[in-house]
Parts: structure tokens; C-alpha cells; sequence
């Protein structure tokens, strides 16, 4: 305190500064750590916020509505899609649904007993795998066993799945309110972001987090128009070649998109195992030649999506290598389950460009592929500064 009363500021060293940034980021990474199961509506929340902001800013601009006003029409118009959606394919996906559970011990049922029979033809044989010797036998009851465990764990989850259900329409309600108050606030948000970075760095932030917005934003849309993509393909080839459950097994390769590298695999799997033990096949085929068409038809989508759809759809928006998507997918997955799937990509990519940025600056080198920000965004930026004003967002990537 000074002579005249007045209580002097205290001011933190260097040392003192680095310590409370380190703390304070050690407490969020445990709160992170220990609230994971908590945080998956509000990251859903924030997911969702975030496609649809420049939907909501476009319109509030070509509207002149309040803000507030174009997120509920935005509302309307999805919960009445919704409401048409649920009446016209719902009843059949959980028809389909209920018949591919109800079938389920059956196909595996008979994939044992082709396990079985396989058993008696390699009965006196041995197989050999990287010098060692494999029973045929001891095999096939290891299969049989742990089918036989499967079908009934699956039998003893129908209650659970009943909680499990309402416990993720829960979620779902939580998750369209934290978007609609996220939407109402971007703008908001964003302007108090900007005034936490230091003022002789804020230049070279708004680059930074407009190459970031410009990377996530353009994997996330562009992986919502790859699911609808694949859902309708795979429907239509599973449709024409008649096989069980052509719907659900649909959307399930769909939404299976956004787990990188397995996804499309796992899809295929479910594709082949329906159509490996449908009781009924068209065609006057056998089994094995509709799983045959459905493992052509899987792979040529596949190559169609690999060459053409995902090239120009989303290009090299995160070019990682895939070890590192290897790495962030097992990463997310066993941090945030789903969720960690979803967005281990954008996040991998969203840090990779922040390293880069790091590494630039140790080294005193120039980043030769960050994307740069336009001169007009940032001179708009730097005019409102001297104007003594902050802007209202944080200007978003092209």
C-alpha cells in the first residue's frame, strides 16, 4: 500500500506466471480426465454449434431476424424433419433392427456350426502359424465357446439396453441445449476469447485459429456429407442385391465413416456376416455367392470413395500420416470412447498445425504451408483495435 492509501498492484514474475498456467492447466486436464463421461453431450453441443454457426450467421444476415429467431426457425425446420424422418423410416429401421437382433443367435449359431464342420475336415491336421503348432480342435471350441458367451450377454443386455436408451435420449435433450445456447452466444464467445490473448499477439492468433477453423470445419461438413453419401450408396447396392436388413445395415456403414481406417471394414463385416446366413436368397444364389456380391459391391464403393468421393470432398484437409491417425485413434477411443473416435482426426490436425506453428517460432523459421489469414480480415482486426473496440468473432477460414 502506498503513502496516499492506495493499494499497489502486485505484479507476477515470469517464473510466478508459468507456474499458475502450468497449475491451471494441470486442474483442467484432470477435470477433463475425471468428467469424460459428463462432457459428451457438451462436446456434441459444441460440435453441433459449430457447423451450424455460419448457417446462422448467413441467415441472420440475409434476414435481418435476431439472432435468437434464426436459431429456433433452425430448430423448427430440423425437429419437423425429424418428425417426418421418424414416421416414415423409423417403425422400418426398428423392424429391421428387432428382426437382426431376434436372427442374431442364429447366425452365429450356424457360423459355429460351419466352424464345427470345418473342425472335422482339418480334424487330423495341424496348422501351423510362425512355428507353431495349432489344434483344429482346440480352436473350433474356443469359437463355439465364445459364441455361445456372446449370444448370451446379448440376451441378458436387453433390459440395460432399455436404461442405456433413455439414458442417450437424455443426453440427446442436454445436447440440443447446450447448441442452441452455444449458437445463441457464438459471436459473444468468440469476441471474449479474443480479448484473453495478449494484444501484441493477437495478429498472429487470429492466423493461427483461422487455419484451424478452416481445417476442422472443412473435415467436419465434409464428413457429415460422406456419411449421407455412403448410407444412400450402400442402401441401394444392398437393396438390389436383396439383402436382409438393407436399412439399418445402411446407416450403421454410414455412421461407421467417421471411425478412420476400421470403419468401412467393420461395416462390410456386418454387410457379409447378414448375407452369409440369410435363410432366403434371390437370385437362386447360394449364400456364399450373395456374400461374394456384397464383398464386391463393399469394395468397389470403397474404391469409388477412396478415388473420387474423398478426393474432392475433403482433399487433403488434415494431411497426417496414417500412423498418426493410427495413434489418435486409439488415442481418442480410449479417452473418450465414440465421441474420441469422432473427433480424433480434427484434433490431431488441429494440433499438428499448432506445433508447426511452435516449431516455426523456436527456430525462427516460417511455417511454408500454414494457410495464411486475408489481409482484409486482419486489417478489419486491427482497425477495430485502434478504434479501442474488439470484434464481435473471431474471423472464420474460407
Amino acid at each position: 500500500m502506498t503513502e496516499d492509501g492506495v493499494t499497489e498492484r502486485v505484479r507476477l514474475s515470469r517464473e510466478a506466471k508459468l507456474a499458475v498456467l502450468l497449475l491451471a492447466a494441470g486442474i483442467v486436464i484432470w477435470l477433463l480426465m475425471h468428467l469424460r463421461r459428463v462432457l459428451g453431450p457438451f462436446l456434441w453441443g459444441a460440435i453441433i454449434a459449430y457447423v451450424f454457426s455460419p448457417a446462422v450467421d448467413w441467415l441472420e444476415a440475409r434476414t435481418r431476424l435476431r439472432r435468437i429467431w434464426v436459431i429456433a426457425l433452425l430448430y423448427l425446420v430440423g425437429l419437423a424433419v425429424a418428425a417426418w424422418a421418424a414416421t416414415a423410416f423409423v417403425p422400418l429401421v426398428i423392424a429391421q433392427a428387432r428382426a437382426f437382433l431376434d436372427e442374431l443367435p442364429h447366425i452365429l449359431t450356424n457360423l459355429g456350426e460351419g466352424i464345427a464342420s470345418l473342425n472335422e475336415r482339418l480334424l487330423n491336421r495341424e496348422l501351423e502359424l510362425y512355428g507353431l503348432k495349432l489344434d483344429p480342435a482346440v480352436l473350433a471350441n474356443e469359437a463355439v465357446r465364445s459364441l455361445q458367451n456372446l449370444v448370451g450377454y446379448l440376451t441378458r443386455q436387453a433390459l440395460p439396453a432399455v436404461f442405456s436408451l433413455l439414458e442417450g435420449l437424455g443426453r440427446i435433450v442436454v445436447c440440443l441445449i447446450v447448441s442452441f445456447y452455444l449458437l445463441r452466444s457464438w459471436k459473444r464467445l468468440g469476441s471474449r476469447i479474443f480479448r484473453l490473448i495478449p494484444r501484441p499477439y493477437r495478429g498472429e492468433a487470429v492466423t493461427l485459429l483461422r487455419s484451424i477453423d478452416r481445417v476442422i470445419g472443412a473435415y467436419i461438413r465434409g464428413q457429415l456429407l460422406l456419411i449421407a453419401i455412403m448410407a444412400a450408396a450402400n442402401f441401394v447396392a444392398l437393396s438390389i442385391l436383396r439383402v436382409r436388413y438393407a436399412l439399418i445395415i445402411a446407416l450403421i456403414s454410414g455412421v461407421l465413416e467417421v471411425v478412420p481406417l476400421f470403419g468401412p471394414f467393420m461395416a462390410g463385416a456386418i454387410a457379409v456376416s447378414v448375407a452369409l446366413f440369410q435363410p432366403v436368397t434371390p437370385f437362386g444364389w447360394s449364400n456364399l455367392t450373395l456374400a461374394l456380391a456384397v464383398v464386391v459391391s463393399y469394395t468397389v464403393l470403397r474404391q469409388i470413395e477412396d478415388q473420387i468421393i474423398v478426393p474432392n470432398l475433403l482433399g487433403q484437409i488434415v494431411d497426417l500420416h496414417p500412423l498418426l491417425v493410427l495413434f489418435a485413434l486409439i488415442a481418442g477411443g480410449t479417452l473418450a470412447g465414440f465421441t474420441g473416435l469422432v473427433i480424433c482426426v480434427p484434433t490431431a490436425a488441429a494440433l499438428k498445425i499448432i506445433v508447426t506453428y511452435l516449431y516455426g517460432k523456436i527456430w525462427d523459421e516460417e511455417e511454408p504451408d500454414r494457410p495464411q489469414a486475408s489481409a482484409q480480415a486482419l486489417a478489419g482486426v486491427w482497425h477495430q483495435e485502434k478504434q479501442g473496440d474488439h470484434p464481435t468473432s473471431i474471423p472464420r477460414g474460407s
